[in-house]
């Protein structure tokens, strides 16, 4: 009898446990939380565009919310840097270029010095205008909202972003995917 409930139990377990080996569980869980920046360089002639040589120097840092004197790892976000093939596509299907700018939980800032989630700090966004000496356009992007669940499909739990709002120079940015694509805030020059 032990035998029988022994096989009764264990034979369902193998057959789910071979369904599940052959499932990729592959979706983008580390990005589900990235903020999407396209800094605006079209049409041409408008004058709250970015220039060629102003997007290849934009600057971002990281403030401590409890201190926002302490500045942690500054870093050059140079186009293309930050992509890998998942990011690019990501990208792509959502009609974005070159010029968004990802930030996230891992990137552009390495994981190991995060510390915390991107919620967990301030940044700032700094574009040089390398054309009138010393001119920088500067972005504020603080009070990060982010939230989220996870969800199960028998062999893969996913964490799924229900909700992500922040402000960029003060002004509320609702930034939330219902479709899976991102959703951009396009950053210009004051007009």
């Amino acid at each position: 009898m032990k035998t029988l409930v022994r096989c009764l139990v264990l034979f369902p377990l193998l057959a789910l446990a071979a369904c599940c080996a052959n499932t990729q569980c592959n979706r983008d869980d580390l990005q589900a939380d990235s903020l999407y920046l396209t800094l605006k360089s079209a049409p041409v002639g408008d004058k709250t565009i970015f220039t060629e040589t102003e997007l290849d120097t934009v600057y971002l840092q990281r403030y401590s919310i409890a201190d926002s004197t302490v500045i942690t790892d500054p870093q050059l976000l140079i186009r293309g840097q930050q992509r890998d093939a998942s990011i690019i596509a990501k990208l792509k299907d959502a009609g974005l270029d070159a010029n968004t700018l990802v930030i996230s939980n891992i990137t552009p800032f390495a994981p190991s010095t995060t510390g915390g989630k991107l919620s967990d700090y301030n940044y700032l966004l700094t574009v040089h205008d390398g054309a009138k000496g010393s001119m920088l356009y500067k972005f504020r992007i603080t009070d990060i909202v982010l939230k989220g669940n996870y969800e199960a499909d028998g062999c893969c739990t996913y964490y799924h972003n229900t909700k992500k709002t922040f402000n960029v120079n003060k002004v509320f940015e609702p930034a939330t995917e219902t479709d899976g694509k991102p959703i951009a805030v396009t950053l210009a020059k004051p007009g």
